[in-house]
């Protein structure tokens, strides 16, 4: 049997026969160019000695495209995936997007490394599928308990809460007191202030609207 040990770049779409050791970094599919994706099957064994596993991956629902490993063998060692041109507009995972199927005994350990990131949601990899806790494939999905993905438990990423933030912030940033004018009121016949704003938070639209409304405070000197 062919044995082959991955020290620099290595992989692509198709088949090797043998056991490998990833020691460097395994591309599978298309994860180098990002142009679509597809898979790449060792027929054997599958060791990691720190290596990486890199695929391309749109990251939205159970049924996104994505790159696979698909080891027919054992899995053995340590090992770290990274995902690369993600795309997608993130979304609610059940059963998680299967980026790594394992045909034999699933001993390998699997770590992400690095964060995958769509949208509102942040996702991390799973040993086994919430259909299938046994079945030793390795899944994306966008919760944070590995056996119930409930609404409590789903993973926003923390830059959303930020965005929001930011755009409350800037619906007052230019609302100016007469104290906080240039000059004095004595140097004008008028002063005249507006101001007035509702926000509202809609979750299921991920999005801050707000409706404007027009107060007016006047004074003559």
């Amino acid at each position: 049997m062919s044995i082959f040990k991955t020290v620099v770049h290595w992989g692509g779409y198709g088949k090797v026969t043998g056991d490998v050791t990833n020691s460097g970094n395994l591309l599978v599919g298309h994860s180098i160019t990002a142009t679509g994706h597809g898979e790449f099957t060792i027929d054997g064994n599958y060791t990691g000695n720190d290596g990486n596993v890199i695929i391309n991956t749109n990251l939205d629902n159970d049924a996104s495209s994505t790159d696979k490993l698909v080891i027919t063998g054992n899995t053995a060692g340590q090992s770290n995936v990274m995902v690369t041109s993600a795309r997608g507009d993130g979304a609610q995972t059940v059963n998680g997007i299967k980026v790594i199927d394992i045909g034999g005994t699933s001993g390998g350990d699997f770590k992400l490394k690095g964060r995958a990131v769509s949208g509102a949601y942040e996702y991390y990899l799973f040993k086994g599928g919430i259909e299938t806790p046994d079945d030793g494939d390795w899944y994306l999905r966008s919760a944070l308990s590995s056996t119930s993905p409930t609404p409590e438990q789903l993973i926003y990423r923390p830059e959303a809460g930020s965005y929001m933030a930011n755009m409350a912030a800037t619906s007052k940033l230019f609302n100016l007191r007469l104290a906080d004018r240039k000059g004095r009121a004595e140097d004008s016949s008028m002063w005249l202030r507006q101001q007035g704003s509702r926000t509202k938070f809609w979750r299921q639209y991920w999005s801050v609207r707000q409706r404007n409304q027009q107060l007016c405070d006047s004074g003559r000197w």
